[in-house]
């Protein structure tokens, strides 16, 4: 366990190439709902700045793991982790949802809003782990430069 916390570094900078491929590939654009505002942002600037943002996290973590004098707390490192792939995963993973058409019945009705209300929650569940995620990451990290 912690010959893997000590290389998690190589697991942030393992998926720099894997988004950049996402992005060639992906759809044109990723459109992001909060409330009335819609957000649609092009698929590789979002991979660009993912694969900036893991960078940034892998240099940290490299450098936590490297160093004698700061250490990154394991159970902390653990659920950042986790909490950036699972986010990751839910956005990544989850089908884009389309209405089934035509509606003839209220049944329809009902079970493309359910469709509908479970394709956002999903979405909106990866969105919160990822940015409860980074607050976690600059917590550890800054108790790893007071730790001895």
């Amino acid at each position: 366990m912690n010959k893997i916390l000590k290389d998690i570094h190589w697991l942030f900078w393992g998926c720099i190439p894997i988004f950049l491929l996402y992005s060639f590939f992906a759809k044109n654009e990723i459109d992001i709902n909060i409330h009335d505002v819609m957000f649609v942002i092009a698929t590789k600037y979002l991979a660009y700045g993912v694969s900036l943002i893991f960078f940034i996290t892998g240099l940290g973590y490299y450098l936590s793991y490297k160093s004698e004098k700061f250490k990154a707390h394991a159970m902390l490192t653990i659920l950042h982790v986790a909490l950036t792939f699972l986010g990751l995963g839910f956005l990544i993973f989850v089908p884009e949802y389309r209405y089934e058409l035509p509606v003839e019945t209220t049944e329809d009705m009902m079970n493309n809003h359910s469709k509908a209300m479970l394709n956002f929650n999903l979405r909106q569940f990866g969105w919160l782990s990822l940015f409860i995620a980074q607050p976690i990451l600059i917590l550890n990290l800054t108790i790893g430069l007071f730790r001895r």
